[in-house]
C-alpha cells in the first residue's frame, strides 16, 4: 500500500493501526493505537518497537482467551507472511474490549513490514452474545413445549383411556342393571307358579272337607304336588345362587379321577321319570372302559344334568334323546394333541337358529325355543354350564341346524393326558 495512502488512513480511520517493519527498528501508531496499548498519548515522544511489542504481549496475556490467543501467535511465529484477518482478542485493559485483529504485509514510508489493525467490535459481540442468548432461550422454550406437548398428549391418552374405560364400566353397570330386571322378571314370574301350587294345595289339605279330601291318596297327591313345586323353587333358587358363585370365582373344585359314564348313569336314571312323563325315550351308549377324567364331580354331574333336563325340556311328546360317551384322539380345534373323553346329548327338539347360536351361553338369555311343557326357563342354565366347563379346562359347542334338534358336545382330557401336561409344565419351569 503507498505510504501517502496508508498515512492518510492513519490519521483518519477510528481503529487502532500500527506498522512495525521486518527489521524492528521502526515503528508507526496512531492515537487509537496509543490508547488501547496504553503508550504515551502525546505523538511527539517517539515509542520504539519494543514498547509496541511489550505492549502487545501484555494485552495478549490478560485477555480472557489468551490461551487461543498465544496458540495462533505461536502459528503467526512460524509464518510470519501469512495475513493474519478476524483474530479476537478479549482484552481486560485498559478496560474490556473484544478486538477483531488483523495483520498483513505492508510498505509505509519505502519500509516494508506488517501493518496492525485492531477493530473494536464490542458492541457488536455484544449484540451477536444477546442474540446467542436469545437463540438458547428460544431453543429451551422451544424444548419446554415439546415436553409440554407430549406431557398433554400422555395426558390425553391417560384422558382417553379414563374415558374409555368409564364408558366400559358405565356398559358394564347397564348389563348388570339390564340383568338385575331380567332376573327379577324371571324370579317373579317362576317363583310365582309354584308358590301358588303350594299355597294352594296347603289350603286344601287346611280345609279338606271343604274342598273333598278324604282319602290318605287325595292327600298324599296333594303333598306330592306341594313337593314338586317346592323342588321346582329350589332348583330355580340353586340355579341363581350357581350364577352367582362362578361370576365372584367363590367355586371350590376338587378335581379327582372321573368316571363319566358313572355321571351319565346318574342323570340317565335321576330324569328317567321326567322324560316318561313325556313319553320321551332316552338311549344311552356308553363303555365302562373309557379312560377317566380330572374334573370335579359335583361340576361334571351339574353340567350333565342340566344338558339332560334341557334336551328333556325342549323336546315334544313321544321323541327321543341320545346320549353317549366316547374315548376320542385330540380336540377337535387342535388344542391339544392328546385323547379326550366326549359327552354328548343330542334331542330332536327344535333346535337353534342362527340367532340363537350367538346367545347360546350367555346369562339371563331367552332363545326362540320355549319348554313344551310350561315348565320354568331361567335363561341361566347354559351359562352356568360354560362357566363350569371352562373352570375345568374343558370344553363345550353346539351343533344344530333349525327345526333339527340340537347335539352338545363336551370334551374332557384324559387323566393320562392331564398328566403328561403337568410334567410337560414342570419341564419347562
Amino acid at each position: 500500500m503507498d505510504s501517502p495512502i496508508l498515512e492518510a488512513i492513519f490519521l483518519t480511520v477510528p481503529q487502532a493501526m500500527l506498522f512495525m517493519d521486518n527489521s524492528g527498528v521502526s515503528a508507526w501508531i496512531n492515537h487509537r493505537g496509543r490508547v488501547l496499548l496504553n503508550l504515551p498519548k502525546d505523538t511527539t515522544p517517539t515509542v520504539t518497537p519494543i514498547q509496541i511489542s511489550r505492549a502487545m504481549q501484555y494485552l495478549r496475556e490478560t485477555a480472557l482467551n489468551r490461551q487461543d490467543i498465544e496458540t495462533q501467535w505461536q502459528r503467526f511465529l512460524l509464518t510470519p507472511h501469512t495475513p493474519i484477518s478476524d483474530w479476537i482478542w478479549r482484552c481486560t485493559t485498559p478496560h474490556y474490549a473484544v478486538l477483531s485483529v488483523s495483520c498483513v504485509a505492508s510498505t509505509f514510508r519505502g519500509v516494508e513490514g506488517r501493518l496492525w489493525v485492531f477493530h473494536d467490535i464490542t458492541e457488536l459481540d455484544n449484540a451477536h452474545q444477546k442474540l446467542l442468548e436469545q437463540h438458547d432461550i428460544i431453543i429451551r422454550q422451544n424444548l419446554e413445549m415439546e415436553q409440554q406437548n407430549i406431557t398433554l398428549a400422555t395426558q390425553q391418552q391417560l384422558l382417553e383411556k379414563h374415558n374409555t374405560d368409564l364408558q366400559e364400566a358405565n356398559q358394564h353397570l347397564d348389563r348388570l342393571n339390564k340383568e338385575k330386571t331380567e332376573l327379577m322378571g324371571i324370579v317373579a314370574h317362576d317363583l310365582k307358579n309354584p308358590l301358588n301350587t303350594i299355597l294352594g294345595f296347603a289350603e286344601v289339605l287346611q280345609n279338606g272337607s271343604t274342598y273333598d279330601i278324604h282319602t290318605l291318596e287325595q292327600a298324599q297327591e296333594a303333598v306330592s304336588m306341594i313337593h314338586r313345586a317346592g323342588t321346582s323353587m329350589l332348583v330355580l333358587i340353586k340355579k341363581i345362587l350357581d350364577a352367582n358363585a362362578i361370576e365372584h370365582g367363590t367355586i371350590v373344585q376338587e378335581l379327582i379321577p372321573l368316571s363319566l359314564h358313572e355321571c351319565a348313569l346318574r342323570s340317565v336314571e335321576k330324569f328317567s321319570h321326567s322324560a316318561q312323563q313325556k313319553n320321551i325315550t332316552l338311549h344311552y351308549q356308553g363303555q365302562n372302559d373309557i379312560p377317566p377324567v380330572l374334573a370335579d364331580e359335583i361340576l361334571v354331574q351339574q353340567i350333565i344334568d342340566n344338558l339332560l333336563s334341557n334336551a328333556i325340556k325342549f323336546s315334544s311328546s313321544a321323541k327321543d334323546i341320545f346320549i353317549s360317551i366316547t374315548h376320542l384322539a385330540p380336540y377337535s380345534d387342535d388344542r391339544s394333541r392328546h385323547p379326550v373323553v366326549r359327552f354328548s346329548i343330542r334331542d330332536q327338539g327344535p333346535g337353534f337358529t342362527d340367532h340363537d347360536k350367538s346367545l347360546l351361553f350367555r346369562r339371563y338369555t331367552k332363545l326362540s325355543a320355549s319348554p313344551t311343557a310350561g315348565e320354568n326357563s331361567t335363561g341361566l342354565g347354559l351359562s352356568i354350564v360354560k362357566r363350569m366347563v371352562d373352570e375345568m379346562d374343558a370344553r363345550i359347542w353346539c351343533e344344530s341346524t333349525y327345526g333339527q334338534g340340537a347335539t352338545f358336545h363336551v370334551e374332557f382330557l384324559t387323566i393320562l393326558t392331564t398328566e403328561h401336561s403337568l410334567q410337560s409344565a414342570d419341564s419347562a419351569s
